[in-house]
């Protein structure tokens, strides 16, 4: 019933298999194993959109009981917020007009109504999380695990907080002569964005 596999990391493997009944079979059979932990992530499950152009005014309960998505069930609607900048102060977030709808399911409706008014849908990516504490991808750095923090400049472990590079830059992913955060220059974040490409 196995598809196709994608390795995703040194310890994690995405397996894709022909239906959910086999999925579940999959996970219960690799549990009776100490040596893997297998599930099925949230984002096979469900399936994320966006809806533009909705009414800051509206709380997420009214538009989910005013939403229509014809034969797909909408689980679950989320406020995005902006961020913008105060004056003599930093910046904050503040609601925005768009809004990120859980679908059920391995599909999106083109549209939905709201009000019975039409609006399309736009897939959702999740964005590219990177820890700025152990430079690793896939968790922040309040979620941190590791005792050792990086230098995101030249990839040396940091002494103290109060670190300031002097080195030549080395990136902690692919040692090339740019910051580990650099997104625009580094490969891996590239191969990041592509296995999030992979989950819509």
């Amino acid at each position: 019933d196995v598809l196709d596999y994608t390795r995703v990391s040194r310890t994690k493997v995405i397996v894709q298999v022909k239906s959910l009944q086999s999925a579940n079979k999959l996970v219960t059979e690799l549990a009776t194993h100490n040596l893997y932990k297998a599930y099925i992530p949230a984002t096979y499950l469900y399936k994320y959109a966006i809806l533009r152009d909705v009414d800051v005014d509206f709380t997420n309960e009214e538009i989910l009981d005013n939403i229509d998505g014809k034969n797909f069930k909408i689980v679950e609607i989320y406020r995005l917020n902006r961020k913008v900048n105060v004056e003599n102060s930093s910046a904050k977030y503040v609601p925005s007009n768009t809004i990120k709808l859980r679908i059920a399911g391995q599909s999106i409706p083109s549209y939905v109504y709201l009000f019975h008014v039409r609006g399309e849908l736009e897939a959702y990516m999740q964005p590219v999380i990177q820890c700025f504490k152990c430079l690793q991808y896939g968790h922040t750095s309040s979620k941190c695990t590791r005792n050792d923090a990086k230098c995101r400049d030249c990839s040396c472990t940091l002494s103290s907080e109060e670190h300031q590079c002097t080195s030549a830059k080395k990136c902690f992913h692919c040692q090339g002569g740019h910051s580990a955060t650099s997104k625009n220059l580094c490969p891996e974040f590239s191969r990041q964005s592509k296995i999030k490409k992979l989950m819509l």
